[in-house]
């Protein structure tokens, strides 16, 4: 994998505050580092899993971080570990995590099929077709390939550079992490089975490992030279860079909510969703290709899940055990920004071409 998915960098200064002792304790724990990210920002961070149940029923709550972490933290790895073998860059990174995001709510959750899903509410109607929920489904991929699965390597490679370039478990590992995975998705589809009673039939069944088996090729076959793009943007400053990942999130589910209420052809829904995918495709391997701009690049990412942050409270404001992390990840950020205090590579304003790599 070329040396752009995890910009390397010098830590500058000498002192040690408590963000570098942080730091220097997961360089040695990169793996716990990476489950600290997920299953933290996707579920977490969002509320999807109530962090409540630390205080209300911490049993349930270990329990469930468990699964999360067989699901997250097996699957972004796997997607880490690939990518890095084949060679690859972010857009390899993109499709895997749009696999994973089928693996995930297509096998093993079934909201994909289930138009009663308590997560789906009227998007499971919505856009229902041949069995699939097309227009949740075009939402959810998008989610998961950005916020599950990219987003937690960018920021462990902005977090620990060292990293960069470089397996973070062996062939033991991946064997563990391929196995966690599998035992998570049949324990989680078998409840979805025989505990909510929704089967989503044999030939759905198929056409997920289907649809999973041909992303994972193309992730696969994507040539080398898609590891940066060949037109290099200067997307302006750090600041309108976080407003432009910030409105990612509420456009998804604005968008959603609006075209179901007024009663829009869902297949314009759906062609929406897949045109901003592809844009957001080509603004995330802009952005995260290629060293420097490190603190544009950080605040894009910040931009990207503050809207996840500020749900996530919404959801939980009941039991606020939630502040505790949202004060983490403020503080992680705080720490990511002093770390790189300005762009190391400075481009035109104008569109120019970017020498292809070799």
């Amino acid at each position: 994998m070329d040396e752009s998915f995890a910009p390397l960098g010098p830590l500058p200064g000498n002192h040690r505050p408590l963000g570098k002792r942080a730091t220097d304790w997961l360089r040695a724990r990169p793996v716990l580092c990476l489950f600290l990210l997920t299953p933290g920002i996707p579920e977490y961070l969002s509320g999807s899993s109530s962090l409540a149940g630390v205080v209300t029923a911490p049993g349930a709550f270990l329990l469930f971080l468990l699964l999360n972490a067989g699901l997250y933290t097996s699957g972004v790895l796997l997607v880490r570990e690939a990518t890095l073998r084949w060679g690859k860059g972010w857009p390899t990174v993109l499709l895997l995590g749009a696999a994973y995001g089928i693996l995930e709510e297509g096998v093993a959750l079934s909201t994909l099929y289930n138009p009663h899903a308590s997560v789906v509410g009227g998007l499971g109607f919505y856009g229902h077709w041949l069995g699939v929920s097309w227009v949740w489904s075009a939402g959810v991929l998008l989610v998961h390939a950005v916020f599950s699965v990219s987003l937690p390597l960018f920021l462990l490679g902005v977090a620990l550079p060292e990293t960069a370039g470089r397996p973070l478990v062996g062939r033991r590992g991946l064997l563990l992490a391929t196995v966690a995975l599998g035992a998570d998705v049949g324990l989680l589809l078998a409840i979805t089975r025989f505990g909510a009673g929704f089967w989503m039939g044999s030939p759905l069944f198929a056409f997920s490992f289907l649809a999973i088996g041909a992303l994972v090729a193309a992730a696969y076959l994507v040539p080398r030279c898609f590891r940066r793009p060949r037109i290099a943007l200067h997307l302006w400053g750090a600041k309108r860079l976080a407003l432009l990942g910030l409105l990612l999130f509420p456009v998804v589910l604005i968008g959603e909510a609006i075209a179901g209420s007024v009663g829009a052809p869902p297949s314009l829904l759906i062609l929406g969703l897949a045109l901003l995918y592809f844009a957001y495709l080509g603004l995330a391997v802009a952005q995260l290709s290629g060293g420097g701009r490190e603190r544009e690049r950080i605040a894009f990412a910040f931009g990207l899940i503050l809207p996840l942050l500020v749900f996530g409270a919404l959801s939980q404001l009941s039991v606020p055990v939630f502040l505790a992390a949202d004060l983490l990840f403020l503080l992680f950020f705080r720490h990511l920004f002093r770390r790189y205090p300005g762009s190391q590579v400075l481009l035109p304003r104008a569109v120019t071409l970017a020498l292809p790599t070799a």
